[in-house]
């Protein structure tokens, strides 16, 4: 749910600046300084959109919609509960 926040942020708030980059493709030459974490908050949201095949670009726009994005995360926890049984 936080990540819709994110995503319906005003454009003139930093975490919504921070979210555009984060969703742009890295630049090729890239790399994470040693010692830090790979796997992120966004890698986490990539990874539960996964099963559903939607990336975090379309999760974004569809995050617009509250009653879309609703639908979404239902759909993903169904998905979820399914596999834990």
């Amino acid at each position: 749910m936080f990540f819709s926040h994110v995503a319906r942020a005003d454009p003139s708030v930093d975490h919504s600046r921070i979210r555009g980059a984060c969703v742009a493709p890295l630049p090729s030459n890239w790399s994470r300084r040693s010692g830090r974490p790979r796997h992120t908050w966004l890698r986490t949201v990539e990874s539960d959109l996964a099963p559903l095949n939607i990336g975090l670009a379309t999760a974004c726009r569809r995050a617009q919609n509250r009653q879309v994005w609703s639908t979404l995360v239902e759909t993903a926890a169904s998905i979820a509960g399914q596999a834990t049984r």
